[in-house]
Parts: structure tokens; sequence; C-alpha cells
């Protein structure tokens, strides 16, 4: 029944599934019956639990009748979600989530409504009906066991084979993963269009269910909102577009605290990106948008950062559709690769990559070898950072990758033959920032012999901060600090530093504008080389927004301000300027209230893209 409903949403859908290959939307249905089936254990366990009672009570037809209203209750609510959002889609383009609940019980709109929605769509309330129907006229009709007397040996069967069956369907709830099948899963097995077809609407509503969501902001009038931002980018290039390869590389737990060039200490673990960064374009004073690698990719790739408790990747908005540096520049005929020596599933990178539109992914199955597993998270990085640079060799220019490196995350594991070589530090992180420093450097040893070399804008910077020994990297704004730079061998006007405020959502725009993009797309960010433009930096944790630019940091609650600090003369943040400055004040929560405003009621809406 719930495969019928997913054949009447995609028909009632049809022009919004995008599909080059009908081996595609095969596969999607395929593996939708996966996520039916962990709809059908969680919604029906009471009545799965009741059928498994001892025989005596099978044998009662009251208890029976029971059973069977219970089934068909359940099940045709189930069936009922699946048929409303055939129609509900048409108007959000994802499948509905728990927060649907809070739109039905504010106000009383839906029930004055409901006479019109009967009206509007009686023929799938038909077709609704009719699957019940038919569910009832297939349900086993009740057959009178009976019940002799009690035998030891029957009773112990019996209870082995509920046991069994029960714990089947616990692996039918919750999937076969190391962590429990989520929505995200579903990007595994079709690209970001075609999402929907995979999930059911009962299963993304249950797993929606306890998980904080946005909800819509009214700080200023939505016609006013482009005097703060303006998320749309029209392409206000000059020239002709600069089909350069482009490789974004990020650098597990590199924050800037590690970096001589950037920290100025004297003190250095990444001496061979020291030496690289002479020979770049170094944006000094640059911010990651979160603290986690799952809010790192979202905002590096998508140019939208994770404003929320969840990061974007986790979120009930990750099915929805996003303009993306893989879909972007697929219009100008790039390939598309993502690279991760990580297990698959490893913080959801390879769900992202198929979301975003990557158009493969190599990870540690891809690399084959388990010789070179840290037996923790994934392929050292000398080894597979190799491996990327000979893949990239097959590809036809021009072509977009992600590298994302793995030994520097905890536990920070090196091969045995580099532990007396790396001597580290304070911190046991350090270590292996050598050992990854290393292997960068290895990976541009082989790389640079590479036809492609010469042509390949790359850009590094670092997913998040980590472990810290200076205070400074402590505080709100010293704690998102990373590198942000540009290299390329064939452009020799690559070199320089800036110190404007930049971002990781400021890495896409800043892509697309140095190779002169000229068509129109949604980004939270800005291109970092126009210094024209009042540059900032965004950041959200434990529900405080956080903003800065120019020499202050602003934090904010969503209805008031908690603290302004200058953190050039301030370095500790220890002078709170909230009664002071009131103009900067005014200033700063504006444009981080429209940001919010813009960010929150786009994906709400499903319009953070352009078509």
């Amino acid at each position: 029944m719930l495969t019928i409903s997913r054949l009447y949403f995609y028909f009632a859908n049809f022009q919004y599934f995008i599909s080059e290959d009908i081996s595609e939307l095969l596969i999607a249905f395929s593996h939708g019956l996966r996520f039916d089936i962990s709809s059908i254990a969680i919604f029906n366990f009471v009545f799965i639990f009741l059928s498994l009672f001892p025989i005596i009570f099978q044998s009662n037809r009251k208890f029976q009748i029971l059973l069977k209203i219970l089934f068909l209750g359940v099940n045709s609510i189930l069936l009922f979600t699946n048929f409303v959002d055939s129609e509900y889609f048409k108007f959000t383009n994802k499948r509905s989530t728990f927060d649907i609940f809070s739109m039905i019980t504010t106000g009383n709109d839906f029930i004055h409504l409901i006479p019109v929605f009967l009206n509007d769509y009686w023929y799938t309330v038909l077709v609704w009906f009719i699957t019940v129907l038919i569910m009832w006229k297939i349900y086993p009709k009740f057959k009178l066991i009976s019940f002799e007397k009690f035998e030891f040996k029957k009773i112990v069967a019996q209870v082995t084979i509920s046991l069994t069956i029960l714990s089947l369907f616990f692996v039918a709830w919750r999937g076969i993963e190391l962590r429990p099948l989520s929505i995200i899963n579903a990007t595994k097995y079709a690209n970001s269009h075609n999402i929907s077809l995979v999930l059911n609407t009962p299963f993304t509503i249950v797993r929606t269910m306890n998980k904080q969501d946005l909800v819509k902001k009214d700080y200023f009038k939505e016609d006013s909102l482009k005097e703060f931002i303006n998320p749309i980018k029209n392409g206000y290039n000059e020239g002709s577009f600069k089909p350069l390869n482009v490789v974004i590389i990020i650098m597990e737990s590199f924050g800037s605290e590690y970096i001589k060039f950037l920290n100025h200490s004297g003190k250095t673990y990444t001496p061979f990106l020291d030496s690289l960064f002479e020979h770049s374009f170094v944006f000094t004073n640059a911010y990651a948008n979160g603290k986690k690698s799952m809010e790192a990719l979202p905002s590096i790739i998508t140019s939208i950062p994770s404003l929320m408790d969840n990061p974007y990747i986790t979120s009930t908005y990750i099915s929805n559709k996003l303009n993306s540096l893989p879909n972007l520049l697929r219009k100008e005929k790039y390939t598309s690769a993502f690279f991760h020596g990580g297990t698959d599933g490893t913080m959801g990178f390879d769900y992202f990559a198929k979301a975003t539109e990557f158009d493969k992914y190599y990870g540690r199955t891809e690399f084959n070898n388990e010789k070179y597993f840290d037996g923790n998270w994934g392929i050292y990085d000398e080894e597979f950072l190799q491996y990327t640079s000979s893949v990239l060799t097959t590809f036809k220019p021009p072509f977009f990758a992600c590298l994302f490196t793995l030994s520097s995350h905890h536990p920070y594991t090196i091969p045995e033959k580099y532990d007396s070589i790396f001597k580290g530090g304070k911190y046991e992180i350090l270590k292996s920032i050598q050992y990854a420093d290393f292997a960068l450097k290895k990976f541009f040893e082989k790389s640079k012999n590479e036809a492609w070399f010469k042509n390949t804008l790359f850009v590094f910077t670092a997913d998040h901060t980590s472990l810290t020994f200076d205070r400074y990297y402590v505080n709100n704004v010293g704690k998102y600090s990373v590198p942000i730079a540009f290299y390329c061998a064939g452009d020799s006007t690559m070199i320089g530093m800036s110190n404007i405020v930049a971002q990781h959502i400021d890495i896409m725009p800043t892509i697309l504008s140095y190779l002169n993009y000229n068509h129109p797309y949604f980004s939270l960010g800005d291109n970092m080389f126009d210094e024209n433009l009042a540059h900032f930096n965004i950041t959200y944790l434990n529900g405080i927004y956080q903003i800065i630019e120019n020499d202050y940091v602003l934090n904010f609650d969503g209805e008031k301000i908690i603290s302004l600090y200058n953190y050039k003369r301030d370095k500790y943040l220890m002078n709170n300027l909230i009664k002071k400055n009131q103009n900067q004040i005014v200033d700063m929560s504006n444009k981080l209230k429209a940001f919010i405003q813009i960010y929150n009621n786009n994906i709400i809406s499903n319009k953070m893209y352009v078509e």
C-alpha cells in the first residue's frame, strides 16, 4: 500500500522529478521499500507486540477484532499522510516533517480550510479510501486456534519465535547502519531532485519529531531585506568564463593557531602550508561558520551555514534544493568529485555529496586497500591524497573536486613509521597536524608534474578549529579562526594578503566570481576579492547568534543583544561595550537579524536556490 501511495505521489508530481535514465527512478523506488519497512515497524510496533501474545489470547475473537481495528486505524493514517503529501509537495517541494503539526495547530486556518481541501482534492481522498478498503479486504480472516493444554515445549518455542520476530522488527525499525536510519540516508539512493521519492511522509515526520526546527522570522518587511543582504547573485562579472579546474582542500581541524603564517608565533606545525602561503592569496582574518565538520561542508560547498542546533546535514531540511558548486559548475561542463578517506557514512559526507549533486564520490571503499586503514576512521592521509592525485589525472578538464583530509581527526592516528619523525607538541593532535601537512606536501609533489596542475585554482581551508594552547583561540572570535587561501600556479597575480573578515560561505561566490561565472544563483556569502563590500562572519552556537564585522563582534539570542566587543583592541573579549557604541550595535544587529530572517524563511520555504 505504501508503494502504491509512492506511485501516486510520483505521478501527481511528475514534473518535479528529474531523471535521464529510468533506472534512477527504479533505484529510488526499490530503496524506498527500506524506508517503508522502517515506518511500518515503528508505527505498528504495538500491533506486532500484541500479535505475539501467548496463543490463548490469539484464540479470543474480541482480541482479534481489537487487533484488526488497531491495524487498520494506524495504517490508514500512515497512508493518509502519504496521499496528502502528494498534493502538498507541489507547494513545498519536500516531504512533510514534524513541523507540519505546528503549522496545523497555529490559528484556525487549517480547520476552516478542510472543506476546501476535500473539495479540491477529492480524487486523492478517493484513492486513499480505495487503498484502505483493499487493505481491509485482504486482512487475514479470523481462524479459531485450539488451545487444549499447557505444553512447556510449545510455550518455549512460541516465546523464542516471538523474541526473534521482535528483534527482526527492531532491525527493520532502526536499519543496519551504525546510526539509526535517517532522512539523510535517502540522499545515497537518489539525486537531490528525487530524494522525496525514496522517503515516505510517515518516516520524515517521526524522524523529525524531537528535533528542533527553525521558525519564520519577521524582523523586517521582506522588501527591505535587500538593503542589508541580497542572497541572489546575478552574475555581475565581466569577461568570458575561465574554465579553470577547481580543487578545494579542507584540512581536518587545521585552526589558524597551528599555522605560523597566520599566528605569527614563530612556532609552526605546518611547514608546507607556510611555504605555500608565501605564493598564495591569503585571507588573514578568516573564520569558519561552525564548530563541526558537518557544519563546514554546507557552508563551503553551498554557501549555507548551519544556524540551528542540528547541522544542516542532519537537519529536517537536508532534502531541500540548493545551489551548490557541483550543480552550478555543471552548467559549464564540469565533472565534480568528492574525496574523503573515511568509511561510508562517516559524518554523512557521502550522503551530502550525493545531495549536493557531486558526480562521483571516492572514499575508503573506492580506495580499496585495507593495508592503509588507520583502524578508526579510514585511510591514512598520505596514501589517500596520493590516490586523489592519481584519480584527478584521469579526469577530463575542467573539473571541480573537494578533498577533505582525515588523519588529524581524533584519535589522531598516524602510521607507526612516522612516530619518531613528527614530534608534535603539547597536544596529541599536533603530531597528526604535522603528518597531514606532510601528506599535503607529497600530494603537491606528485600533482605539480601533471598537465592539469597549472590550470587549477586551489582553495585551502579547515573545517573548524581544535585543541588550543593560546587563550585567544578559546574566545568567541578565535575559536572560529581558520585559514582561507587561494593558490593558482598559472596566475602570478594570485599572491598577497587581505585582512577583511572572510568566512566559509564566501568561498563559493569568490570562486564563481574569479571564474567569471555569469549565471544567477543563491548565496549567503560574498566575493572576498571585492573590497567594496561590507564583509562579515555569521555563526550560531548554543542558541546564540554571532556576527563579526570590522573590528567588532556582537552576540544576539534571537530577541536581545547580549554583548559587543572590539576584538582587535580587546583580544580576550573582556570589555563589553553593550552600553556604548549604540550606532555600531544598531548597524550590526540589523544585518544579523536580516541574515537570520533570510536564512530561516528561505530554508523553511525551500527557496534557497535559483533555477
